[in-house]
């Protein structure tokens, strides 16, 4: 990320969750408003490292006529879980970030799996 960072609150108008909660295997889109007749870039980064536009699992998205900026994930996976950052350059260069988190949510066992185990577990013990 860049050094010289401001955080006047200036830029970014919304985001919906400062952490979201994911499962493993889900798609996740992470999201937050700027105020885009003032922004000139947006970068994201994941867990300090710059995301691509355009990359394979993992890419963003900016809509200048809305102020929408989009991360998404797909197939999240459990090395996926941290810190993820919408950075907004102003016209004047002003840097403001946004943080928001990713959590996996491992505790959602799956009936297939539930209902496999059990029948194992049925047949070793008869």
């Amino acid at each position: 990320m860049a050094k010289s960072k401001t955080d006047t609150g200036e830029l970014f108008l919304s985001h919906f969750s400062e952490v979201y909660v994911c499962h493993p295997g889900d798609n996740v889109l992470l999201e937050c408003y700027v105020r885009h007749q003032r922004v000139k870039s947006i970068n994201w980064y994941a867990n300090g490292e710059l995301v691509e536009v355009r990359g394979f699992r993992i890419w963003h998205r900016y809509q200048p006529s809305t102020g929408q900026c989009t991360l998404y994930i797909r197939s999240v996976l459990y090395s996926d879980e941290g810190s993820y950052c919408c950075e907004a350059t102003s016209l004047d260069n002003t840097i403001e970030t946004l943080e928001l988190k990713l959590k996996i949510d491992n505790r959602k066992i799956s009936i297939t799996y539930i209902f496999f185990f059990s029948f194992i577990l049925i047949y070793l013990f008869r």
